[in-house]
C-alpha cells in the first residue's frame, strides 16, 4: 500500500516533457511480470502432467513386482510360522500377515512416489520464486531509474503444503457364495484343509495388490491435483500481489493528471496524507 501511494504521487507529479514516456516504460516493466506469471502457470501445469504420467507408469510397473515379492514372503510364512496350523488358523493369521506385509510393501512404493512428487513440485516452486524475486528486483530498478522512486515490493512467497496421510483397507469383499465357501474351507481337517487355505490366500495376492496399489495411486493423483491447484493459485496471487497495486497506482496518477488543477491538488494532498499513516502502521508492525 505504501508503494502504491508513493508511486501514484510520484507519477502524477513527475515533471518534464518525457514524464509520460517514463511512466509508460515503467508500466511495460510491470506488464512483463504479469506475462511471466502466465508462463509460470503454464510450466506448473506441464510439470503436473509429467508427474502424473510418471506416477501412473510407476504404479503399472509396481503391480507385478510387488505381487511376486508378496507371494514369496507369504510362502515363507506358510512354511515357517504356519507350518502346523489348522486351516482356519492359516486363513485368519495368514490374512493378517499378508495385510501387514502388503502395507509395508505398498507404503514403501507410495513414499517413493511422494518423494518424487514433492521434489518435482518443490523444484518448480523454487524456480518460480527465484524468477519472481528477480522480476521484482528489475521493477525496483526501473522505478529508481525511470521515476527516481525507491519501492519496497516485498514478495509474498509461494506455499507448498503437502498432506500425504493415507489409510489402507483390507476389508474382505465376499458375496454369499464366498461366505459359504469360506465357512467350509476353514473347517476342512488335516493336510487337505491346510493346502486349500494356503492356495486361497496365495490366490488373493494379485487381487489385493492391485486393489491397494489402485487406492494408493488414486489418493496420490488427487493430492497431486490439489497441490497443483494450490501452486497455480499461489503463482497467480503472488504475481498479482506484486503488480496489481502498482498498476492501479499508475492508473490513478493518469486520472489525477487529467483533473483540474484544484481537483488534482486535492487528490495529491490526499495521497500525501496517507503516506505518514502507512509508515506509522509499518513501524507498529515491525
Amino acid at each position: 500500500m505504501l508503494d502504491e501511494v508513493a508511486l501514484a504521487e510520484r507519477a502524477a507529479r513527475l515533471p518534464g516533457a518525457r514524464a509520460a514516456e517514463r511512466v509508460a516504460a515503467f508500466a511495460a516493466r510491470l506488464a512483463i511480470v504479469a506475462d511471466h506469471g502466465t508462463s509460470a502457470e503454464d510450466r506448473a501445469e506441464a510439470e503436473a502432467r509429467r508427474l502424473l504420467t510418471a506416477l501412473n507408469a510407476a504404479a503399472d510397473q509396481a503391480g507385478p513386482r510387488v505381487s511376486a515379492d508378496l507371494s514369496t514372503l507369504l510362502a515363507e510364512v506358510f512354511d515357517q510360522e504356519l507350518a502346523k496350523a489348522e486351516s482356519a488358523d492359516i486363513e485368519r493369521r495368514g490374512r493378517v500377515r499378508l495385510a501387514d506385509m502388503m502395507t509395508d510393501a505398498i507404503e514403501a512404493w507410495r513414499q517413493d512416489q511422494v518423494a518424487d512428487i514433492e521434489a518435482g513440485l518443490d523444484g518448480l516452486y523454487q524456480q518460480v520464486n527465484r524468477e519472481l524475486l528477480g522480476e521484482l528486483a528489475a521493477v525496483r530498478d526501473a522505478a529508481a531509474d525511470l521515476l527516481g522512486l525507491e519501492l519496497t515490493l516485498p514478495a509474498t512467497g509461494l506455499r507448498l503444503e503437502p498432506d500425504l496421510h493415507f489409510l489402507y483397507s483390507f476389508d474382505e469383499r465376499a458375496d454369499q457364495a464366498e461366505l459359504l465357501a469360506g465357512a467350509v474351507r476353514r473347517r476342512l481337517p488335516g493336510e487337505a484343509g491346510r493346502r486349500i487355505a494356503r492356495q486361497h490366500l496365495s490366490g488373493l495376492v494379485p487381487e489385493l495388490t492391485d486393489r491397494q496399489l489402485g487406492r494408493a495411486r488414486s489418493d496420490l493423483q488427487y493430492r497431486l491435483a490439489e497441490s497443483t491447484r494450490r501452486l497455480l493459485t499461489d503463482i497467480r496471487q503472488s504475481h498479482r500481489d506484486s503488480t496489481d497495486r502498482l498498476t492501479a497506482a499508475l492508473e490513478r496518477s493518469a486520472q489525477i493528471r487529467t483533473q483540474s488543477a484544484a481537483e488534482g491538488a486535492r487528490q495529491l494532498a490526499e495521497l500525501g496524507a496517507r503516506e505518514p499513516s502507512l509508515r506509522q502502521v509499518l513501524r507498529l508492525l515491525t
